[in-house]
């Protein structure tokens, strides 16, 4: 009776239930916890019973019993004798070729149990020592062998040049920093940077560096900005020059041109900040039920200013999103002149990152006509993600995963196989010409060889047994014309039809 719902059945009906019996009082408390047709489902349970392979069978046996004891207490009816029950069991034994085997011959439900759980159990038994043994005789042939490769793992396994030309991956091409360009060298010039390790007052140059390249995959361009930290971690301070009041009204000078003063004795250590840093724009990608194919790209922005998350209608009705009606009290946006930023309907969306490798949960997001951008990332996104800016480093970092929203990992570059060339046709054999065709060789002396002298009486013999066997040939058909006739007859119809056999 702890339960919230039986306390409060048991207060609205005390006088009632106390003076209900026990069987009355169970009957009523079933009819309120179980739930319609309980009966059934356990009974087709019990019917139902298969045993799992590695389970073993007084687990399952003894499951299967207990369900259909709660049947013979609460549902009689629906409950299954002993004899249907050793029925059921032995039709759902996963050892049924080994009783075959050895049959079970025991009637009674109890001693049957026993005698198969006494049956399982050996051959637990058996099947745990072979797997013994196995193991000791892998071990011991490994440690025999001492290294060297069997003629059947010799026969089944790939040569290291190919296997590893299978199994490993594609070769990555490692990207490269980008080289220097005009600007960032008259920057590490002007603050006694090295354009090697490109650091600012380093403290050496070029020539004398032991440092490495940076790591291309997070490198960005140098500015006057991170000179101006990096004077400052170092313990020294740069001001910019005042121009003259003529200046104001020509064309601005660029900031690598400007004149600097080192300040070591500062005493606040103030360093100067940018005038304007850039929005932290971050590369989504969003999908909706209006997207067959891909997710579309989207260019959003992180605003940690923003109270809500606010998509512009003409993205929404691009993603075909389902749009649900705003709370009144949640219509509260406004823009920096305090003009209403109205907002009427909101959507669920999903946001994942451009390569795929990080999604969102279900967030919503407020529906606004005419937003200048197509989706702001305001704090509740920030929040519920477990984002952390940092406007120093430009990242945007899920503290649950480490991963960086606004500096994705730069892939290498595709690597295109070279165009196909027709390889020049193969050049044709050479004929050679019949003997009879072929020159006379020329010789110096008058005699011919011994060989050459050996094949022409060959040749000759060969020449005049044709010629004899010729000749005997048709001798014989002419003394023997009549055997031989020089035409058969076409047909049988003038053969002699009194000739018996």
């Amino acid at each position: 009776m702890r339960e919230p719902i039986l306390q409060k059945w048991y207060l609205a009906s005390q006088s009632h239930i106390d003076g209900l019996k026990l069987e009355a009082y169970l009957a009523e408390l079933g009819s309120l916890v179980l739930e319609k047709g309980w009966e059934g489902k356990m009974r087709r349970q019990v019917l139902g019973a298969k045993m799992k392979v590695g389970q073993t069978f007084a687990d399952w046996a003894c499951d299967t019993q207990n369900i259909n004891a709660i049947l013979s207490q609460a549902a009689s009816t629906f409950a299954v004798d002993d004899k249907q029950l050793k029925n059921i069991l032995d039709a759902g034994l996963v050892l049924q070729q080994d009783l075959d085997t050895e049959p079970v011959l025991s009637s009674d439900l109890n001693a049957w149990i026993a005698e198969v759980k006494g049956c399982d159990d050996h051959l637990r038994f058996k099947a745990t020592r072979m797997q013994t043994l196995i193991n000791a005789n892998r071990e011991s042939l490994h440690s025999k062998t001492k290294g060297k490769v069997g003629l059947a793992d010799r026969l089944t396994t790939l040569k290291p040049s190919l296997a590893s030309r299978l199994s490993s991956p594609p070769p990555v091409t490692v990207q490269k920093c980008p080289p220097l360009t005009d600007g960032e060298k008259t920057l590490l010039d002007l603050h006694n940077g090295c354009r090697r390790c490109r650091q600012f007052y380093i403290g050496h140059r070029t020539l004398n560096c032991d440092g490495v390249f940076p790591d291309a995959a997070t490198y960005r361009t140098l500015t006057q900005a991170d000179a101006v930290v990096q004077a400052a971690a170092r313990g020294k301070t740069l001001k910019v020059k005042r121009e003259p009041a003529t200046a104001a009204h020509t064309k601005s000078k660029d900031i690598l041109s400007m004149d600097y003063e080192e300040s070591e004795s500062d005493p606040d250590g103030y360093v100067l900040p940018p005038l304007t840093v850039p929005h932290l724009y971050v590369d989504v990608t969003l999908s909706g039920p209006s997207i067959s194919e891909f997710p579309i790209p989207v260019c959003s922005l992180l605003d940690i200013g923003c109270p809500s998350i606010v998509i512009s209608d003409k993205l929404a009705t691009k993603l075909g999103l389902r749009r649900y009606p705003l709370p009144v009290e949640e219509d509260n946006l406004s823009l920096l002149s305090e003009s209403p930023l109205s907002c009427q309907e909101y959507v669920k969306l999903k946001v994942s990152s451009g390569d795929g490798n990080w999604t969102s949960s279900v967030v919503r997001a407020k529906v606004n006509v005419g937003l200048c951008i197509p989706l702001i990332l305001g704090m509740p996104f920030l929040a519920s993600e477990h984002i952390l800016i940092d406007p120093e480093q430009r990242t945007a970092v899920d503290k649950r995963t480490g991963f960086n929203l606004l500096n994705n990992p730069s892939y290498p570059p595709r690597q295109w196989k070279p165009e196909w060339v027709t390889p020049p046709p193969t050049p044709k054999k050479p004929k050679h010409k019949p003997l009879e065709q072929e020159p006379i060789p020329f010789s110096r002396s008058t005699e011919l060889p011994v060989s050459v002298m050996l094949d022409v009486k060959n040749r000759i013999d060969e020449l005049a047994l044709q010629k004899l066997l010729q000749d005997e040939d048709a001798r014989l058909k002419t003394k023997h014309a009549d055997v031989f006739p020089v035409r058969l007859p076409d047909n049988t119809d003038d053969l002699p039809d009194n000739i018996l056999h």
